[in-house]
C-alpha cells in the first residue's frame, strides 16, 4: 500500500466522547479545531462509524462508504488513519466483524480484527487466524493494530511484538478502544518497552486516552467532555 506513512511526523488520537451518531461531522469539526494536523497519524476508536455509543443499544450504521469517507478525510487533511470500524464486507457474517484499517490518500487496508468476544452484540468476534498483515511496514515506520481487550491478551500479543522486532525504525501500537476502567494506561504503555503507543478510547470514563514511549505514558488525554484530536510529535 503506498501511503504517506513514509513523512509521518506525529501521532494521536481522536477522544470521541459527544456526537456519536454524527460521526465524521465529530471528526471534521475536531480538525478545525486543531491545527499542524499534517503528517499525523490519528488513531479512531473502536467502532467509530456505527452511528452510536458503542454499548447503546440500537441500530448500527455498517456501511462502507464509512472508508472512502475516510479516505477523502486522509487526503484533504494530508494524515493517516488507524480507524476501529465494523463495516459489511462481501460474503461476511452480520453483524460483521471489528476491524481496524490504515487509511489514507491511497485507499484502506485491513490490519487486524478483535478476536475477544466483550459480550456485546454489535459485531461479530473473529475466531480465525490472523487474516491480514499485522504490522504493516510504511515508509520509515511499522504500524500495528489490536482492538480493544485484545490489546491485553498474550496471544494476539505476542507474534505482533516478534515481528515488530525485526522492523527498523519507529514502531508504533495503535489500539482503537471502547474500555472501561478496570484496563489500566500504564499497565497496557508498559507490556511495548520498546514501541510508541497510542490508545483511542471512546468511553469517557474509562481507561484514558493516551501516547506513550518506550512503556512510559507522555501524553494523557486530560480526560475533557468535548472531541478534540491531541497529537505529540514521533
Amino acid at each position: 500500500m503506498s501511503t504517506g506513512a513514509d513523512v509521518i511526523s506525529k501521532v494521536g488520537f481522536f477522544r470521541f466522547v459527544a456526537g456519536y451518531d454524527r460521526p465524521m461531522e465529530s471528526l471534521d469539526r475536531a480538525f478545525q479545531q486543531t491545527s499542524d494536523v499534517a503528517n499525523a497519524l490519528v488513531v479512531l476508536p473502536e467502532a467509530f462509524n456505527i452511528g452510536k455509543y458503542y454499548r447503546d443499544g440500537g441500530k448500527c450504521d455498517y456501511n462502507g462508504s464509512a472508508l472512502q469517507t475516510l479516505q477523502s478525510v486522509a487526503a484533504e487533511r494530508s494524515v493517516t488513519f488507524i480507524a476501529g470500524m465494523i463495516v459489511e464486507e462481501a460474503n461476511g457474517p452480520m453483524p460483521p466483524f471489528s476491524s481496524a484499517f490504515l487509511i489514507d490518500v491511497s485507499g484502506s487496508k485491513l490490519i487486524c480484527r478483535k478476536h475477544g468476544d466483550d459480550g456485546y452484540m454489535d459485531y461479530t468476534p473473529f475466531s480465525g487466524a490472523p487474516d491480514a498483515s499485522n504490522p504493516v511496514q510504511c515508509g520509515r515506520v511499522s504500524i500495528a493494530a489490536i482492538l480493544c481487550m485484545d490489546c491485553v491478551d498474550p496471544q494476539i500479543i505476542q507474534p505482533i511484538e516478534a515481528l515488530l522486532s525485526e522492523a527498523q525504525g519507529p514502531k508504533i501500537v495503535c489500539i482503537p478502544a471502547c474500555m472501561n476502567n478496570v484496563y489500566r494506561d500504564e499497565a497496557i504503555a508498559e507490556l511495548w518497552p520498546n514501541h510508541h503507543v497510542v490508545l483511542a478510547n471512546s468511553d469517557p470514563l474509562g481507561c484514558p486516552n493516551f501516547i506513550s514511549k518506550d512503556g512510559t505514558i507522555i501524553m494523557r488525554d486530560n480526560r475533557g467532555m468535548e472531541n478534540a484530536i491531541v497529537l505529540s510529535s514521533l
